[in-house]
């Protein structure tokens, strides 16, 4: 296992995971032609919306299409200004929150930070972006170590965080 939780490695996985990051609408994401390329979505044209809205391979909800194509532009917006990994990791001071849960029913679904980070989003242009997908992001690539206490990846991941980057 490399060092997940690293700042320097986490941003290189990171990068590669926030291109098909849940952010940008929904699932719809991943079957889309371009992938999630912010580049070529950002220039999606109302044609191509309707030439998606026609593909039975994906999710044909026009809202979600749409906010596809605007959170593209807002992720390359953030890139741009500081690296969208970067501006993840401000809000966890660069380091991941480590949870100390001693039973499945201590999990939580969201936290008033990822609400906090939910609403950022929402307010640079994001769309389908709650805190309850923002903590399972987060959490999915290790901004928040929520293994149980007795779990033999907490010690780990708790180890791995406190490594210098």
């Amino acid at each position: 296992m490399t060092a997940l939780y690293s700042k320097s490695s986490f941003s290189m996985g990171f990068r590669r995971a926030s291109r098909g990051s849940p952010f940008c609408a929904s699932a719809i994401i991943f079957v889309l032609p371009s992938g999630f390329q912010p580049e070529k979505i950002a220039r999606y044209t109302p044609r191509k919306i309707e030439k998606l809205m026609g593909d039975a391979g994906i999710v044909r909800n026009r809202a979600k299409i749409e906010s596809t194509v605007i959170s593209a532009r807002s992720w390359l917006a953030i890139q741009e200004q500081q690296g969208f990994s970067n501006y993840l990791w401000n809000f966890f001071d660069g380091a991941p929150i480590q949870n100390n849960l001693r039973k499945m029913g201590d999990m939580q679904t969201q936290s008033p930070l990822t609400v906090t980070i939910s609403k950022d989003l929402k307010k640079r242009g994001f769309n389908f972006c709650g805190p309850t997908i923002i903590y399972a992001f987060a959490q999915a690539v290790g901004m928040f170590n929520d293994h149980l206490v007795g779990c033999h990846c907490h010690a780990k991941c708790l180890k791995l965080a406190k490594r210098k980057t």
